[in-house]
């Protein structure tokens, strides 16, 4: 029982830290397209 309870909370835990890395993603690719805009812009 209790090693069920322990492998739910890793899993849980690892999903947390897979959506952080995933919205981190998500921030860098919006930030280097809004450089690329601003880029041309400058061009």
């Amino acid at each position: 029982m209790y090693s069920l309870i322990f492998l739910s909370r890793l899993r849980l835990e690892v999903k947390f830290e897979v959506v952080k890395i995933n919205r981190i993603e998500i921030v860098r690719q919006e930030v280097s397209q809004e450089i690329e805009k601003r880029v041309e812009i400058l061009i």
